[in-house]
């Protein structure tokens, strides 16, 4: 199992992505919401690699903890 955090940013998502393509179902992305994102930002980035790329993702709140 290899674990890549993800931002939703350009070089965290293509790191992703080309990971997955090679190890396939082994990656799991995590995406940290710190309490900085843009408005709905982590929402839009679950539903991206979720929905439309179908990737393992585990979101973690931790807006509250700052």
């Amino acid at each position: 199992m290899l674990y890549v955090l993800l931002s939703g940013g350009v070089d965290s998502s293509v790191a992703a992505l080309l990971v997955s393509k090679a190890i396939g179902e082994n990656l799991t992305c995590i995406h940290i919401d710190n309490g900085l994102m843009r408005k709905n930002e982590s929402r839009k980035v679950i539903e991206l690699f979720e929905k439309y790329y179908k990737l393992n993702l585990i979101f973690v709140n931790a807006s509250e903890l700052l």
